[in-house]
């Protein structure tokens, strides 16, 4: 694997503004990471956005190097995630929603530590920082922690969609388009509980 290259899939929707945020955010991000010696690599995927946040990400893609927008008229989140790992252009691969930030040092810790070998592992941030009409601090659990309980998934949420992955793991074992109308829940947490299944652990 290569430590100098990392993917980014930026998914975005109706974010409007607050999405032009984190567009800058991730302008910010690539160019600390080029000056630590890393490619990023971004893929802006936006499904059905509306007109505010088309013309918005467009604009602000346009300032990153090497940046690629891609609109597509999927309307389900998880086959828009999908639509971006297939254009992305790394061997570790980030995942952002268009609402999201992180701490600037975690794009290059989660690209040290997936790049020593092969890992059957999702890595998260330490912590989830929750703001505007939903505000928490929550320390993310690791899957192999003692007291962590898959059965726990039923009724709580352990993991957000802020994560890297090495692409060939996703590869086998890639999120599911969700059905909200035939009573399944999100594309994040039915992925959360397909990858533990398969043995695919969840680390912070």
């Amino acid at each position: 694997m290569s430590r100098k290259c990392l993917a980014l899939v930026a998914n975005f929707h109706r974010e409007r503004r607050i999405g032009r945020k984190s567009a800058n955010f991730i302008a910010r991000v690539h160019a600390h990471l080029r000056g630590r010696g890393i490619q990023l690599n971004v893929e802006f995927v936006l499904d059905r956005p509306d007109e505010i946040t088309h013309r918005e990400i467009d604009e602000a893609a346009k300032a990153i190097d090497g940046a690629r927008l891609h609109v597509v008229d999927l309307g389900n989140l998880g086959a828009s995630r999908t639509h971006g790992v297939k254009a992305a252009r790394g061997d570790v691969i980030c995942f952002m929603d268009g609402d999201d930030y992180f701490s600037m040092n975690w794009f290059e810790v989660a690209l040290d530590y997936l790049s020593q070998g092969p890992r059957r592992e999702v890595a998260h941030t330490q912590y989830m920082v929750g703001f505007d009409q939903d505000e928490f601090i929550r320390e993310t659990r690791e899957s192999g922690d003692p007291a962590f309980d898959p059965l726990a998934l039923a009724v709580d949420w352990y993991w957000s969609a802020n994560l890297a992955i090495q692409a060939e793991v996703f590869a086998e074992m890639p999120i599911q388009p969700y059905d909200h109308a035939g009573g399944f829940g999100s594309e994040d947490w039915d992925w959360a509980c397909n990858t533990l299944a398969a043995g695919i652990a969840r680390v912070s």
